[in-house]
């Protein structure tokens, strides 16, 4: 019988000490991810989008729309930070 080693899970906690490196990183089921830069294209899609939502979202006061770099806490080992998001 082989020796069980139990994986490490990281929490938010953890993810506060990650160092400050201008690197994106993730906890998703207590694992960390690193995020790659965003490239132009897929900021200019962002923008685009970003506009869009907002305009919509306050014409029909629905609530807010937020753009990273902003911690979404979904739980302590699920923190991420994603390109675009809205809270109602």
């Amino acid at each position: 019988m082989g020796i069980s080693k139990e994986k490490i899970k990281f929490t938010y906690e953890d993810y506060l000490h990650l160092p400050d490196n201008g690197k994106r990183y993730q906890v998703i089921g207590g694992e960390v991810y690193m995020v790659p830069v965003p490239t132009p294209y897929h900021q200019d899609i962002l923008l685009k989008l970003g506009i869009l939502l907002r305009e919509f979202v306050e014409e029909h006061k629905l609530g807010k729309v937020y753009c990273a770099p902003c911690d979404v806490i979904l739980s302590e080992e699920d923190v991420v930070q994603p390109d675009i998001f809205f809270i109602c």
